[in-house]
């Protein structure tokens, strides 16, 4: 038997107590940065960010309850099996998928992995936590290599306060890496939005610029004109009944295959390919909607516009996973649920006959998509410095 009561481990003593910081540590790791990601949660997916809070609260009691504990095996398997829990939880939201939580095929993400990486290292650590041997063997790990291991993550039990300290810097860190991002993300959005500024304006941003951001800005922003040119155009055509509706819908779908080819030269071709798919579901969508709509068949309104704002979700993901320092989720999701109401408005008013409306309703799609675009192109030019000198 330990000094402390608990049973021998095959680290003995003195390694059973480093490993419990460690595991400790971990738990309160994971603690923060669950803490740190609720708030965006609760914002986009409220039943998620309630779990990312349970898991915040269920993390620091497991972590306190560790180290606190006479006989580390109870906690140490609890800790186990929620360290597993969400690790798996990870992989099925990025894979399968979480119905229950409101989240579906989001992308793989470095804070996710690393995440996930130190979760595991807790695992196997609490895992080992839970497996007594016989206090011959225990004695021998005693003299043994333990005491080194010891010596690195000392012989005393980490303190409440460490462990709340930990899940503080960890919560902290991710606010801090969310908040630079979203901080960029505003500044751009600040920007984009006196896009119809007098020329003046327009001038001095160019002189700001080097040709290579001048020349890329201008073509994202063009990509973009385009998209929502060719999608009004689109909508005139169906709420007409028009005979160019085919020639107008397939030139909409080669701008999507466009936009995609504009960011093949930084994130590769399976990128381009997959955001162009993305794009041409967008579009597919649309007028998946916009037939549900002329019909007036409200379950298939209903069913029609979940999928559609579903795709602008996985957009709005995709984007983040490729750059996630420049591109926040929170902001690029916003941004796309913007684009999608005004598009929807537009197409409303158009089928219903609102002219006036519906023209108002274009120069409200034509200053967002500029902040869109504003956005896109800044976060590449931060990303790939070297490329725009």
């Amino acid at each position: 038997m330990n000094a402390d009561g608990s049973p021998p481990t095959a680290l003995g003593h003195t390694g059973s107590i480093a490993l419990r910081n460690l595991v400790a540590a971990v738990l309160a790791a994971s603690a923060g940065v669950h803490a740190g990601l609720a708030p965006e949660h609760l914002r986009e997916a409220p039943r998620l960010g309630a779990a990312f809070v349970a898991a915040t609260l269920l993390l620091l009691a497991l972590a306190a309850a560790l180290v606190r504990a006479r006989r580390p095996r109870n906690p140490a398997a609890l800790a186990a099996g929620a360290l597993a829990v969400l690790v798996a939880a990870y992989v099925a939201s990025r894979t399968s998928g979480l119905p229950l939580l409101g989240e579906h095929d989001e992308p793989f993400d470095a804070l996710g992995l690393e995440t996930q990486a130190v979760q595991l290292v807790g695992l196997v650590a609490a895992l080992r936590l839970c497996q007594p041997v016989g206090r011959r063997r225990a004695a021998r790990a005693m003299k043994g290599p333990d005491m080194s291991l010891a010596k690195r993550f000392g012989a005393r039990r980490l303190q409440l306060s460490a462990i709340a300290l930990i899940a503080l810097v960890s919560a902290a860190m991710v606010v801090a890496t969310s908040g630079a991002g979203a901080t960029h993300a505003e500044g751009v959005h600040s920007h984009a939005a006196h896009a119809h500024a007098p020329a003046a304006h327009d001038t001095a941003r160019a002189h700001a610029l080097t040709a290579r951001q001048a020349a890329f800005h201008d073509a994202m922003r063009k990509l973009w004109e385009d998209h929502i040119t060719w999608t009004r155009l689109a909508i005139v055509s169906f709420a007409g009944g028009l005979p160019d509706l085919q020639a107008t819908e397939d030139r909409l779908l080669a701008n999507q295959a466009d936009i995609g080819n504009a960011i093949r030269p930084y994130y590769g071709r399976a990128a381009a390919k997959r955001l162009t798919g993305l794009l041409r579901g967008h579009i597919l969508g649309a007028v998946t909607l916009l037939q549900a709509a002329k019909s007036g068949d409200q379950a298939q309104i209903g069913e029609a516009s979940t999928a559609w704002y579903a795709n602008g979700r996985q957009i709005a993901d995709f984007l983040h996973s490729a750059n996630p320092r420049n591109w926040p989720r929170g902001v690029l999701r916003s941004m796309m649920k913007t684009h999608l109401d005004e598009t929807l408005s537009e197409a409303q008013h158009r089928l219903a006959g609102n002219y006036a409306q519906d023209v108002r309703d274009y120069d409200a799609i034509h200053r967002h998509i500029l902040v869109m675009a504003d956005a896109l192109s800044s976060g590449i030019m931060k990303q790939f410095p070297s490329r725009f000198r």
